[in-house]
């Protein structure tokens, strides 16, 4: 059983990273977007070209997102599986998704306040995730580490 956390954590901590590291571009929008919150309508044009820009940075992470809701539905070992029907799952892949749709809301809303809010949001909820898939995967081969080594049971018995 061990095991099978272990490779299911390692999964999960595999696709928040490369999550993490797809979201790296988003993120360094949240100042620019700070600035254009209240800007006059003459930098329009300059508002359109960062919310594409976003929205470009943006299509990498629903692409991990994906491929994390995909694991999230399968996992045995480490928690209920995501169920899509019901909406209910585990947390790393959860708060995420809750968040990601209000991202693609604000960009569809052309909305740069609540962009600004969502994108930093996003950060630091992946952030955290990873921070608690690592947790969960060092608890894992700690225990693994604690387990009898095969083969020293004979060496004590003789």
């Amino acid at each position: 059983m061990l095991h099978e956390q272990l490779e299911e954590w390692k999964e999960v901590h595999h696709l928040l990273q490369d999550l993490q590291n797809n979201f790296a571009p988003c993120r360094s929008y949240i100042f620019t977007l700070g600035r254009l919150i209240g800007s006059a309508r003459s930098a329009q044009r300059q508002r359109e070209r960062i919310l594409y820009e976003v929205e470009v940075e943006w299509r990498p992470c629903k692409r991990t997102l994906y491929k994390l809701q995909e694991l999230a539905v399968s996992i045995q070992a480490i928690g209920e599986p995501y169920e899509p029907e019901s909406g209910s799952g585990p947390e790393w892949f959860l708060m995420p998704k809750r968040i990601a749709t209000e991202i693609d809301r604000a960009l569809f809303e052309d909305d740069v306040a609540a962009l600004t809010e969502h994108i930093s949001a996003f950060g630091d909820r992946v952030d955290q995730s990873l921070y608690l898939a690592d947790k969960a995967l060092r608890d894992v081969v700690s225990k693994i580490n604690r387990l009898p080594r095969p083969g020293s049971y004979a060496a004590r018995s003789q």
